[in-house]
């Protein structure tokens, strides 16, 4: 198991945040409790990496909104895609208040999830306002 996993459960915990924000956290652990019934004893370390993403992205959830709306040129923000939403909330969160993650690995890790759980034009979509994001973080970082 790696920070892959603890991504991947994250974002699949906070996919639900626009229904049932008061659950994210239940669901994060819910779905630890199904790796470990099957055998898979992920380090504490992981567990605590996952809960602090699911805890931040609620917390900058606002913030993390404002970018993408800002960014989703053309794009009505109530009508982008959950997996989209949620991937992008999860990688900017990421960019912008974990500084020991390189702004490259969270992009990367963002459109590779895309590619599982997106639609065709996901992972294309992510990438080009996560790229925007990176070439001007210090704008961004200045805004946080």
């Amino acid at each position: 198991m790696n920070r892959h996993t603890a991504r991947e459960l994250a974002f699949k915990a906070l996919f639900g945040l626009d229904f049932a924000p008061e659950k994210t956290l239940d669901t994060l652990e819910s779905l630890w409790a199904e790796k470990i019934a099957e055998g898979k004893i992920p380090p504490e370390k992981l567990v605590d990496f996952s809960r602090e993403l699911v805890r931040g992205v609620i917390e900058k959830k606002e913030r993390l909104d404002e970018i993408i709306r800002r960014r989703a040129i053309g794009w009505d923000f109530k009508r982008l895609a959950k997996v989209d939403k949620t991937l992008l909330r999860l990688a900017l969160y990421e960019m912008l208040y974990r500084p020991d993650i390189d702004i490259p690995v969270s992009i990367d890790e963002a459109v590779e999830l895309a590619k599982v759980y997106g639609e065709e034009e996901s992972p294309k979509f992510i990438n080009g306002i996560l790229g925007y994001v990176a070439e001007h973080i210090d704008e961004f970082w200045e805004e946080s």
